[in-house]
C-alpha cells in the first residue's frame, strides 16, 4: 500500500518515455487500422461506381482503399511519431498527440479518398462529381475519427510499453 508521500513523489517524477518498441507496435496497429478503414470504404466507393454488370469495381475499390489506407497510416505515423516522444515527456502536451492525430487524419483521409476516387474513375471509365463529394464527406469523417482513435491508441501503447529505468 502506498502512502501519501509516495504518491506525491511518483506524481512529481518525470514521465518515463515509451520504449522504441512501443512506437513500432503503434506503427503496425495504425497502418492496419488505416488499411481496414480504407478497405471498407474503398469497397463502398467501388459499389457507387459500379453498375450491376460491373461488380468487380467493388474489389478494385477495396484494393485501392486498402493500399491507400496503409499509405495513409504510414504518412500519419511519419507526421506524428517524431513528436510523440517529446509530447510524452511533458504531461501537459500529451493531449496534443490526439489533436495532431485528428488533423493529420483529416489530411490523409482526404488524400486517400481523392486517390481512391481518381483510380476508380480511371478504371471504370466514368467520373461522377456527386460520388466524389459523397466520398470526400466519408473520407473527412473517417480520417478525423481514425486519426483521433490512433492518437488515443498511441497514448495507450506508450503508457503500457515503457522504457526500463536504469
Amino acid at each position: 500500500m502506498s502512502t501519501a508521500p509516495d504518491r506525491q513523489r511518483d506524481a512529481a517524477a518525470p514521465a518515463v518515455p515509451p520504449a522504441p518498441k512501443a512506437f513500432a507496435i503503434a506503427r503496425v496497429l495504425i497502418v492496419l487500422a488505416g488499411a481496414g478503414v480504407g478497405d471498407l470504404l474503398g469497397g463502398v466507393a467501388g459499389l457507387m461506381y459500379s453498375v450491376s454488370e460491373t461488380s468487380w469495381l467493388y474489389w478494385v475499390g477495396m484494393a485501392l482503399g486498402g493500399v491507400g489506407g496503409m499509405a495513409a497510416g504510414l504518412v500519419w505515423c511519419g507526421a506524428i511519431l517524431p513528436r510523440a516522444n517529446r509530447a510524452w515527456q511533458d504531461r501537459a502536451r500529451r493531449g496534443t498527440l490526439v489533436v495532431r492525430g485528428m488533423v493529420w487524419g483529416l489530411y490523409v483521409g482526404v488524400g486517400c479518398t481523392a486517390v481512391l476516387h481518381a483510380g476508380l474513375a480511371l478504371v471504370s471509365g466514368r467520373f461522377d462529381v456527386n460520388v466524389l463529394l459523397i466520398g470526400l464527406f466519408f473520407g473527412v469523417f473517417a480520417g478525423l475519427l481514425t486519426g483521433v482513435l490512433c492518437g488515443v491508441g498511441l497514448l495507450i501503447v506508450a503508457a503500457v510499453v515503457r522504457r526500463p529505468s536504469c
